[in-house]
């Protein structure tokens, strides 16, 4: 999330409490705990079939992604 912060030109967030994030990521289908906790993830299986990453640095990432998406920095 601070990625998105920092991309979005925001300073700070709003703590969301647990019960409603994991009200929330129930509601949406997903496991709680991912949100809570977070993954490592390896990107294994596109690796072993021949993916190639363009962009390995996950903040250029989101800020592509906001460009992208055409939103306004505050």
């Amino acid at each position: 999330m601070a990625g998105y912060r920092r991309a979005l030109g925001r300073r700070f967030g709003l703590p969301s409490p647990r019960c409603a994030t994991q009200i929330g990521a129930r509601l949406l289908g997903s496991d709680p705990n991912l949100i809570l906790t977070g993954r490592a993830g390896v990107p294994t299986r596109l690796l072993a079939e021949g993916f190639e990453f363009s962009v390995y640095d996950v903040d250029i990432a989101i800020r592509a992604a906001v460009a992208d998406a055409g939103i306004v920095r505050a």
